[in-house]
């Protein structure tokens, strides 16, 4: 069953049992079904609205002009999601890599990403220039989203330093990608929360720019509670180290 995505104002209108017996798509998800999906009248489809409703669909009619359906009663699913919320902290790496990278995170379960501006970054994005870019990102985010069959959208956060991200974006705990010595990994960090009796409930993973954060960065970090690890003996790009951390902090609490 194909997955079409809905905007959350129009996705209300299906609480009303009228509606949903003849509901004409809007424009964007009707160009989607016909022309991108090619799918006609009979054919079945799930409607989602990225925060966690979905419902499912069966085509009435699929004209160039309209598109209509016939829709079943709307549920919350958290289908796709974990039950730790991840937020990665990370420094946007140059050219088409962050894209690469917000898709990933994105198919990987990632919940929040808020870019940073640090010290040492290549890629110095003033909020005006972002936003115009915020665009074509969060398309990618959804479509990643649509395309692993999560049930929620992941929000992109205008870009940060890291001290303002501290105090926006706060977690319960935080792990911090480290160049320096005698690191501990992923799994032992978690580990050891584990053993101070305290549920993680929202997870904050660090990944700075190629050069790595400054150490008055780190410090910011570390006092906040946050732990330094390895992601091992290899240098890793930035991009490929916060997909790396993601995983590994997902896996190590068996979330993948």
């Amino acid at each position: 069953m194909r997955r079409v995505p809905l905007a959350p104002e129009r996705f209300d209108a299906l609480d009303t049992p009228a509606q949903r017996e003849r509901f004409s798509l809007p424009a964007e998800a009707a160009h989607y079904v016909r022309t991108v999906l090619r799918l006609a009248a009979g054919a079945r489809i799930e409607l989602f609205d990225g925060s966690g409703r979905l419902a499912r669909a069966t085509l009435i009619t699929s004209a160039a002009d309209e598109v209509i359906a016939e829709v079943e009663p709307p549920r919350v699913s958290e289908r796709g999601e974990s039950s730790v919320e991840w937020v990665l902290f990370q420094a946007i790496p140059k050219g088409d890599r962050w894209e690469w990278l917000l898709e990933k995170a994105t198919e990987l379960g990632v919940d929040a990403i808020v870019p940073l501006t640090t010290r040492r970054g290549v890629v110095q994005l003033s909020e005006d220039r972002f936003e115009k870019k915020r665009a074509r990102w969060e398309k990618i985010i959804a479509g990643a989203a649509r395309q692993c069959r999560r049930a929620k959208i992941p929000t992109l956060h205008s870009p940060l330093t890291p001290s303002r991200a501290l105090s926006d974006h706060p977690c319960d705990t935080y792990l911090v990608a480290h160049l320096g010595e005698g690191m501990t990994g992923v799994q032992q960090a978690l580990d050891q929360r584990a053993s101070e009796g305290d549920a993680i409930a929202r997870a904050g993973l660090w990944v700075g720019p190629e050069g790595g954060f400054e150490d008055a960065e780190v410090d910011a970090i570390l006092n906040a509670g946050g732990t330094p690890i390895t992601l091992g003996p290899r240098v890793l790009r930035a991009e490929t180290a916060g997909i790396t951390l993601l995983t590994l902090a997902q896996n190590a609490l068996g979330e993948l």
